[in-house]
């Protein structure tokens, strides 16, 4: 009963029946697992024990991230890089993305990351854009951006326009500048994620179960963080080139969201010495076995303080727009692939783990990280991450061995995750805030985008880790 409950809530969330929210699904799944004995109470409040830590994280780093956009720091961060006089090189312009995406990602979480990086996009390249579809034949210049060729220079045409004829020359199959974009957004914002303890929920949750501090994360993760990202610019660049223009020009501004004002440098200041408390008091903070999640409300506090004081966050608004949807729907799900666990898949699980137990670890690592990247594309990477702890955690092996092969998991998770919409929060949250917006990506393309990037980007982390362990070993 617990793997058909299981089939029927993940059917109805890539179909959406009725167009009903996803975290209803999710529940009714929970419900019914609950209802049909496949959970009980106590494994209810185990569920709720173990991811409690995660999810009070996951809230505080929204609110930070919200906080910080309405503070105007992101947008500060996109001016010193984006020109507002001159056209800037489309190379440039995707090459500063990544890195921006990566930076927020890393302090603010993969969720933070989309929360703040979309709008930025949707307002370089114009807010009222509506109904993009990757398939589309012709593609509508952005609002707010002109669009340069070698040959011409393209002026900003009417987004009620009939036919744009000046890109009759463009490929059949045509992507818009604004979906290449957001599209990278969305991809980085997870596959950066894997620097610091506190840039995926997932993170948080595997770092908690093997007893990793802040410090030991991060210098593991480094080298795949660095391997995945080169791998990421790379084939992106070389898939998509040909659906952008060589320039770029944008509006000054363009690049404002929710502050027609820059922020004051006494903001700017604030904002800086929050980031360095928050990154210091987490690696200080667990050594004395503080929550992490104090230290993230901490500091959102103070933000929020700040911009109520100052008239820049209307409280109640902000509150309004923190998507709590998506934490009561990661929940749900925990709790149906929990009576799933219920009902033997921990021991399918461990007999998969335990034929390759005996192979060489670079063969382990890969097969681990490609076997959870198709699990967390079919059930969410956080459940995914929960039942692929709880099996490493059954086999007796050494500390260096298990929390590998506890990263490789988590790097299939996190970055395999993106292969489907529903691999993630962040993309959840992705494709909410483009509902929001009008613009629309279909699942067709989406997974065309994603299989041609995201085992690419998957490899080249894995290879990062097993290099990492080599040199640490």
């Amino acid at each position: 009963m617990a793997y058909f409950i299981f089939i029927v809530t993940m059917f109805c969330i890539y179909v959406r029946p009725f167009g009903l929210p996803l975290w209803i699904f999710s529940t009714l799944g929970a419900a019914c697992t609950y209802i049909f004995g496949a959970v009980n109470l106590d494994n209810i409040l185990l569920v709720w024990d173990i991811t409690k830590p995660s999810t009070l994280a996951l809230i505080g780093l929204i609110l930070l991230s919200l906080s910080f956009e309405k503070l105007g720091f992101f947008t500060h961060l996109a001016s010193l890089i984006t020109p507002r006089t001159h056209p800037i090189s489309t190379w440039k312009f995707f090459v500063f993305l990544v890195m921006l995406g990566s930076v927020v990602s890393v302090v603010f979480a993969n969720d933070g990351a989309i929360l703040v990086l979309t709008p930025l996009v949707l307002a370089l390249f114009g807010k009222n854009l509506i109904a993009h579809n990757l398939a589309s034949t012709q593609t509508p210049t952005p609002h707010n951006a002109q669009l340069h060729t070698p040959k011409q220079n393209l002026t900003q045409p009417h987004l009620d326009s009939p036919t744009h004829s000046h890109l009759s020359s463009m490929p059949k199959f045509s992507l818009s500048p604004l979906i290449v974009f957001l599209l990278l957004v969305s991809f980085v914002s997870d596959f950066a994620s894997n620097a610091l303890v506190i840039s995926n929920l997932t993170n948080i949750i595997t770092a908690q179960m093997f007893s990793m501090d802040f410090t030991y994360f991060a210098l593991m993760m480094a080298l795949p963080q660095i391997f995945g990202l080169l791998a990421f610019v790379g084939i992106t660049w070389l898939c998509f080139r040909k659906f952008l223009p060589r320039t770029l020009h944008f509006s000054p501004q363009s690049t404002t969201t929710h502050n027609p004002k820059p922020p004051s440098k006494t903001t700017l200041a604030l904002c800086y010495t929050l980031i360095i408390f928050l990154l210091m008091s987490i690696a200080i903070g667990q050594k004395f076995g503080v929550p992490l999640y104090v230290f993230l409300f901490f500091t959102s506090a103070i933000a929020l303080c700040y911009g109520a004081t100052f008239s820049l966050i209307k409280i109640s608004t902000l509150l309004k727009e923190t998507p709590i949807s998506v934490i009561i729907f990661s929940f749900g799900l925990f709790v149906v692939v929990f009576g799933v666990k219920n009902a033997g898949f921990i021991e399918s699980m461990r007999a998969i783990f335990e034929n390759i137990q005996s192979t060489p670890l670079f063969v382990q690592i890969f097969s681990i990280g490609l076997f959870s990247s198709l699990g967390s594309s079919i059930a969410n990477n956080l459940p995914m991450v929960l039942l692929g702890n709880l099996t490493l955690q059954s086999f007796e092996l050494d500390s260096l061995h298990q929390t590998t092969l506890a990263l490789a998991h988590l790097l299939g998770c996190n970055i395999g995750s993106k292969l489907t919409p529903i691999g993630s929060l962040a993309t959840l949250l992705f494709l909410l805030k483009l509902k929001i917006s009008g613009v629309q990506i279909s699942l067709l393309t989406y997974l065309s985008f994603a299989c041609i990037i995201t085992l690419c980007v998957l490899c080249a982390a894995l290879f990062g880790l097993w290099a990492s362990v080599t040199l640490f070993a």
